[in-house]
């Protein structure tokens, strides 16, 4: 038996207006990512979960903005960082989310995935990649990246990008952990994280 979930996913007509379609969240220029979010027929489930706190969801969604459309990590880094953290933190929604995403704006195939999932222990990484991912699961383990995770991350990404990092992490850390406590269900046609 499926309980209820704690915070009911609202219908469009019970969305403000200025809620109900992504492109008019934002005046900056579209990337791929909002732009495919844009093609789809109806709003996602977190979407429609959050729109039952108007005001939050506005001003979230700001910030959410900047680290889905204008950080400066490229879309590769993010989707990684998004991807193992959802791993880590059991976030299903996000992991179904961002393997669409993943697949779609990023190419990524099945041995990417097959990586994020095995961590920085894989073989497969770049050095980049593996210095990226070890300051994902730092962050996600010990709030923190260590001395020797941020030596080794700027021997391959800049400051800004360092940052961005951070703020990635704990943006999806903190929207997972709502949707989990919301009991967001998964939108139609999302796996979960696949458990080997």
């Amino acid at each position: 038996m499926t309980r209820a979930a704690r915070v009911q996913a609202l219908e469009l007509k019970d969305i403000p207006s200025d809620l109900q379609t992504p492109s008019k969240w934002f005046t900056q220029p579209k990337s791929e990512t909002l732009k495919m979010f844009e093609e789809s027929p109806s709003l996602a489930n977190v979407q429609r979960v959050l729109a039952n706190n108007p005001a939050l969801m506005k001003r979230w969604m700001g910030f959410a903005h900047y680290l889905l459309n204008e950080t400066t990590l490229g879309l590769r880094d993010r989707e990684l960082t998004i991807l193992r953290i959802s791993v880590l933190g059991g976030y299903d929604y996000e992991w179904g989310q961002h393997v669409r995403i993943a697949r779609n704006a990023c190419d990524f195939k099945d041995a990417d995935f097959e990586k994020v999932l095995a961590g920085s222990s894989h073989d497969g990484w770049s050095d980049r990649e593996r210095a990226l991912i070890v300051m994902v699961e730092e962050l996600m383990t010990n709030r923190a990246v260590s001395n020797e995770a941020w030596e080794k991350g700027l021997e391959h990404y800049t400051l800004v990008q360092m940052m961005d990092v951070v703020f990635v992490v704990g943006n999806y850390n903190m929207l997972g952990m709502a949707i989990n406590s919301f009991d967001v269900e998964l939108d139609d046609g999302l796996q979960p994280i696949p458990v080997y």
